[in-house]
């Protein structure tokens, strides 16, 4: 089986604790509001090993880059099976042209 999941993912937990998984990142939505000036927000999909544990409450990092979880993470069952396959979670990251530094990348 081929595997997807390549990327370092650097989960940072409410309670302090971190850990550090394999996945996959992948953009799915950016904006920029008219009339804001540089104010931009970026929509991710993430996907973890079924492994994984990732909650609403977590920020996560890849490449450097940090990332805010928006909802619950998503378990994706094996309809054969019936066991979770993977995780799915929606990040979003948020960033403004006047500081030059996208909220994503502030340290939490």
């Amino acid at each position: 089986m081929l595997n997807l999941l390549t990327r370092t993912v650097t989960i940072y937990k409410a309670d302090g604790t971190s850990s550090t998984t394999p996945g996959s990142l992948q953009q799915r939505r950016r904006d920029e509001a008219d009339g804001h000036g540089e104010f931009s927000r970026t929509e991710w999909l993430l996907v973890l090993s079924a492994e994984a544990s990732l909650d609403t409450a977590d920020t996560v990092s890849v490449d450097g880059t940090r990332y805010e979880v928006a909802g619950d993470p998503w378990p994706v069952y094996n309809e054969l099976t019936g066991e979770v396959h993977h995780i799915e979670a929606t990040l979003t990251r948020t960033g403004s042209g006047s500081s030059g530094t996208p909220s994503g990348e502030e340290d939490f």
